[in-house]
């Protein structure tokens, strides 16, 4: 595992290591660090100082797969481990027991919203509904005027 071994064993399957990346040392500041991982049936070893990107370079073909590589391996590993993690009920229930907190306190959000819209447009209702009161005196007040003038013609 960190002798850096020409191959890499899965299932029983030998897989060549990717080629060696031909980019110059990257600029970076991060510390190197080393993972590994081992289950009953896989191994894989994954040293960031091996495969660097340049912090100013897009990740080339090559590059990407290699990290495709090692995610793969990674993902496998952990599938490899399910069996051994399991969360427990109760951390279930406080999962979603917290997602329905956070859907209680959007539907609140969005309930007070709804509120304040519906005030708005409410007032703004009466506003027109003064508005159009108004136009009905006056209008009234003219009919009575023309209807006392015509009485008065009579």
């Amino acid at each position: 595992m960190g002798d850096g071994s020409s191959t890499t064993t899965i299932d029983t399957i030998n897989v060549p290591p990717p080629p060696p990346l031909t980019s110059p040392p990257p600029t970076s500041t991060i510390p190197p660090t080393s993972i590994a991982a081992v289950s009953q049936n896989f191994q894989a070893e994954f040293n960031t100082e091996e495969n660097d990107v340049l912090d100013n370079a897009i990740m080339s073909g090559k590059q990407f797969k290699i990290l495709n590589s090692k995610m793969n391996s990674i993902l496998q590993f952990l599938n490899d481990s399910v069996g051994k993690s399991f969360v427990s009920g109760f951390e279930v229930k406080y999962m979603l027991k917290s997602q329905e907190s956070c859907i209680r306190t959007l539907l609140e959000d969005v309930d007070k919203h709804i509120d304040e819209m519906l005030a708005t447009h409410f007032l703004s209702f009466d506003y027109e509904l003064m508005e159009l009161q108004d136009a009905t005196r006056e209008r009234h007040v003219i009919l009575d005027k023309l209807v006392t003038h015509s009485k008065e013609s009579i």
